[in-house]
């Protein structure tokens, strides 16, 4: 039987290790990702710039890069939750009644906030 040194083990375990991992954790990465209430995702870019929140207290809008995710309560709920890149969040109803997202296809679409689950942005 032949012997297989360190050296030859060692960086290929590595190689192997970061493939893994980049395609475990850096597929999407670049891109912002919809889940929809079907359980269906787009992943792109989205183009809504600014998100306004409706709370009982304050009327707040936020820019796309100071958001990390938001979640969008189901009908019944009266707010949604919006995490900021600083860990922050904010309760409020999402003012946007459609979300506008392009597809890395370069397709854009636009979809209706009763559609959306969550929406994860990713920090700019």
């Amino acid at each position: 039987m032949k012997k297989i040194s360190l050296k030859f083990i060692l960086p290929v375990t590595g190689l192997i290790f970061t493939l893994f991992a980049a395609a475990a954790f850096g597929g999407d990465a670049d891109h912002h990702t919809i889940e929809l209430k079907n359980g269906n995702r787009i992943t792109g870019e989205v183009l809504t710039g600014t998100f306004t929140v409706t709370s009982p207290y304050s009327i707040v809008t936020l820019e796309r890069d100071k958001i990390s995710e938001i979640d969008i309560m189901p009908e019944g709920v009266n707010h949604d939750i919006i995490t900021l890149n600083e860990g922050g969040l904010v309760e409020g109803t999402i003012d946007e009644d459609s979300i506008s997202i392009k597809t890395a296809g370069g397709e854009a679409v636009t979809l209706k906030k009763e559609e959306c689950r969550k929406i994860i942005l990713k920090p700019m």
